[in-house]
């Protein structure tokens, strides 16, 4: 997994490309997300579109990193 950031005004994006895994895989990106927390970033968009995994798999990262951060997450996944 490899994680592109690109920070447009008080908004964080995240490119997320590469296999998106579960538990210790996805330990970078909970990182990611809880540094640009602690550094005041709350507006984040993270675009999952280039990474290979199956939709439960996407949506699960975002949610348990904003968690941990006491931050709220949306996820929405793009139109068939």
């Amino acid at each position: 997994m490899n994680i592109k950031e690109e920070i447009k005004e008080d908004i964080a994006i995240l490119t997320v490309t590469g296999d998106l895994m579960s538990g210790p895989d996805v330990l970078p990106f909970h990182t990611h997300i809880k540094k640009l927390v602690t550094d005041g970033t709350s507006k984040i968009i993270v675009d999952f579109s280039n990474s290979r995994s199956n939709s439960t798999t996407k949506s699960s990262p975002p949610a348990v990193a904003m968690k941990d951060s006491s931050c709220s997450s949306k996820t929405r996944s793009p139109s068939s």
